[in-house]
């Protein structure tokens, strides 16, 4: 649900295209098959962590931001590469605002 909703926000705030991927493993295969030009990862996928695709994005250069719903997110975004976190439940003003100030950070719009 979370995953649809934010969809919903950033086609509503202009995103000319957004995939969803419930797995790291299509994550990674969208990675392969389009141009990211932002992502928005939830850390726990339910078979495992997006902590894979994260890398790859940090690797590729793409700004990305974390979901968690863990109340001490640091023990479990230790082995992440640095990237703004939003706490679950996000309102769209949550996440708009920390979108427009990661992309404004990486000199993006």
């Amino acid at each position: 649900i979370a995953a649809l909703d934010a969809a919903d926000i950033l086609r509503q705030a202009g995103a000319a295209t957004v995939h969803t991927a419930s797995a790291a493993a299509d994550a990674l295969a969208l990675i392969d098959l389009y141009p990211i030009g932002f992502a928005l990862l939830d850390v726990n996928l339910g078979d495992g962590t997006s902590l894979p695709v994260a890398e790859r994005l940090a690797a590729d250069g793409v700004v990305f931001m974390l979901v968690t719903g863990y109340g001490d997110a640091s023990r479990v975004l230790d082995g992440y590469p640095p990237a703004r976190v939003i706490s679950k439940p996000f309102t769209e003003e949550t996440l708009l605002k920390n979108l427009h100030e990661a992309l404004a950070e990486a000199g993006q719009r």
